[in-house]
Formats: structure tokens, sequence, C-alpha cells
């Protein structure tokens, strides 16, 4: 991918120079095809109507029936084509050249034949306007080096035709018109190679821009994310739990579906934090936020850090996310707890609240409330357990269900007990 000092570098390139580095070429030339389309489109336009306004110099001359034949059979079918190509057809740099010389060749040798039919006076006005038609190229937008051969190509066909088909007499009499023909070809090469420089500093100068925009972008959004998450855990933070909260509530609303959020404490954590250090406390904060987050089936963002101990998540009430398991899952790490006595072991404590934010009296506060009244009833029952309240698609349990904490764990628990 094309990176700022690459375009930077290409910018500070000589004053004679146009050529770019073959990738900002390519990706120039297909900048350029929408201006190409509309040069091409006006160039078969324009050749077009020439050769029907030259059927009046046809009747002067005699030869109106050969070039309505010529024009009206042969030309005009191939210029509608190369505009329907112009218009409707994917075109490549060689497709484009392709319609280019379909259109300019066509003419150049029907204007000739045409020259060579017409009484000798206007022999060299034919020829002139032949070498018009090619003169017309430079109009498009082709490249210095392009219009360098076209018009070297075309000054020598225009001098060569015109000194074959005339008289001495007849070519001194244009000659004049064939030399400044040719010296304003000649001079639009110094406006072939400018546009094409200011065309291609134009484009770098828009690709940087967007370059340096979609950086910016990326770095707000990082500065962003970087905002929402708490520094400890990778979760999110306080702040982000509130957008989760309202984001999800109105989703719920215009769904028509049902929303849940789990409240969750590390029991006694004081204690641990108290007695271990705060270091040792970081690392339990830590692991406990991956284990929540691996119970639950989602990346670690998606949970909150809600207070210094406490996490939470939200969550669809017919999503399939266990609280069981995520109380089980913490359990089973087995971190000591260092607490005199305290239980053996780091455990968590959930509350689970459930409601239909669509219905009447429904609020976010009152989830919250609830959630955190079900996490109040764990640990009032002992810790280490999960409370749920409401019933709800996807919800297994009844409300105010308590999952007690695993016979393992209670046979534990009676061994550090002082009785």
């Amino acid at each position: 991918m094309t990176d700022a000092q690459t375009i930077d570098r290409a910018l500070r390139r000589p004053w004679y120079r146009t050529v770019l580095e073959p990738a900002l070429e390519r990706d120039f030339d297909n900048h350029r095809d929408v201006a190409w389309r509309r040069a091409l489109t006006t160039y078969v336009i324009i050749v077009a109507l020439l050769s029907l306004f030259g059927l009046v110099v046809d009747a002067q001359g005699g030869i109106l029936y050969f070039a309505l034949v010529l024009k009206l059979g042969i030309l005009l079918p191939i210029l509608l084509l190369c505009l329907l190509l112009v218009l409707f057809a994917p075109l490549s740099e060689r497709g484009r050249w392709f319609v280019l010389t379909a259109s300019i060749v066509p003419t150049i040798a029907i204007v000739c034949l045409l020259a060579t039919a017409i009484d000798s006076p206007f022999t060299a006005r034919y020829l002139t306007v032949a070498g018009m038609v090619g003169t017309y190229v430079i109009a498009l937008p082709i490249k210095s080096r392009q219009a360098i051969s076209l018009c070297a190509l075309n000054i020598t066909v225009f001098f060569g035709l015109t000194l074959a088909m005339t008289s001495p007499a007849e070519f001194a009499a244009v000659a004049d018109i064939i030399v400044f023909m040719s010296v304003v070809m000649i001079l639009c090469l110094e406006l072939v190679r400018r546009q094409e420089r200011t065309q291609k500093d134009s484009f770098l100068l828009g690709l940087r821009e967007k370059i340096r925009a979609a950086e910016l972008s990326d770095l707000v959004n990082e500065l962003s994310r970087l905002a929402h998450l708490d520094g400890l855990t990778g979760a999110g933070n306080r702040r982000s739990f509130d957008l989760r909260l309202s984001a999800a509530w109105h989703a719920a609303i215009a769904n028509r579906e049902p929303l849940t959020l789990m409240m969750m404490d590390v029991d006694h954590f004081k204690s641990y934090n108290d007695t271990a250090g705060h270091a040792a406390g970081d690392a339990c904060l830590q692991a406990i936020a991956a284990a929540i987050a691996s119970g639950a089936g989602c990346p670690v963002e998606m949970l909150s850090r809600y207070g210094g101990e406490e996490f939470a998540l939200i969550f669809p009430a017919n999503t399939a996310v266990d609280p069981e398991a995520i109380r089980r899952g913490v359990e089973q790490l087995a971190l000591p707890h260092p607490g005199p006595g305290i239980l053996p072991i780091v455990t968590l404590s959930v509350g689970v609240a459930a409601t239909f934010p669509d219905r009447e009296g429904a609020s976010m506060e009152g989830l919250i409330n609830s959630a955190d009244s079900a996490l109040y009833e764990a640990k009032r029952l002992g810790r280490n357990r999960v409370v749920v309240k409401g019933r709800l698609p996807g919800m297994a349990r009844r409300a105010t269900d308590a999952v007690p904490a695993s016979p393992h764990f209670r046979v534990a628990q009676r061994e550090r007990s002082p009785h």
C-alpha cells in the first residue's frame, strides 16, 4: 500500500519529470478513468459532427454520393461503436487506445480517400482536415511521452500525405497552414506536460490527504477504544458499561427482546488485597477477568469492570450464557486466598437480572438495581453462588433461584473453619 512518505517523495520530483513510481502511476491511471471517458466521448462526437458538416464541402466538390457511402456506411457506425464502448464498457489502458485508434484511423483514411476523388483545388483542404483530426488528440488526457509520439507521427504523416497527393504549387499554397499546425502541436506538448504534472500533483495531494485522514481516524478510534477500556484487566470501564447498556437497551426495545444484566463480585477481595499486596491483587483481577470472559464465550473487552472488584456483563436474555459456568470457571482457577479465616480460594458471587425494556415501567436503573439486589442476595447466602431474578426465555432457572457452591468447596470451607 502507498504510504505518505512515498507520496511526499513523488511530490518533490524534478520539474521536468512527470513519470511516477509504477504503483502510483497505476493508481493515477485508474483515477483518470472518468476523465478519459469524458474526453473520448467528446472527441468521438466532434469527429462525427465534423464528418457530417463536411458533407457540404463534399457536395460542392461533386462527391456527395461517394462521401455518404464512406461516412454513413463505414465511418459513423465505427464511431457509434467507439462511443458505446466508451460509455458502457470497462476500458483498460489498451482499451482506451483501441477506441482512440479506431476513431482516428478510419477518419483520416476516409478523408484521404475523398481527397483523391475530389478536384485538385479541394485536395489540400481535405488533407488539412485530416491533419486537424490528428491534432485534436493533444486535447485528450494523454501523458507527455504519448503526446510526443503522437505529435511526431501526426506531423510526419501530414507532411508525407500532402507531398504525395498534391502538386508542388498546391503544397506551397497550404504550406503556411501545415507549418502553423505543426508549431501549434509542438507548443501543445508543453501544455500537455504541464497539465500532466498538475493533474498528478493534485492526485498525489488528494491521496496523501486520504492517507492522513485514515491514519488520523485509526488513531482516534484507538484512543477512543483505550478511553473505554480498563487499563488493568482489559475489560471495558464504567463509561463503556454505561454506553453499552444504553445501546443494548435501545436495541432490545427496537427488536422487542429481553435484556439480561449479570453483576459479579470477587468474594473477600479487600482482604486478599490487604494480605497479598496490590501487585498480587492486580494479577488476581486480571486472571478473574479472563476466566469470566472465557466462561461467557466473549472477548474480555465485552466485559465491564463496574467497580474495584466488581464486573458486569450485558447480553440478550436468550443468549446462551451460563452464569454458573462463569462462577465455576473462577472457582476452578483455585487461586489461594491468603486472608485469615476467609475462603480457601478466590471465588465469585453472581447476581443476574433480566427484563423486557419495551414494557411499561422498565428502566435501565431498575435492571441495574435488580441485578445488584441479586448479587447482594448471593453474598448474603454465603457467596460463591449465582442468584437469578426474573424468568425469561433462555434463563434456565426460576426467579430468585440460588445456585450453591460446589460440594468440594463446602468441604474445603469446613476444613478451614475454626469449629
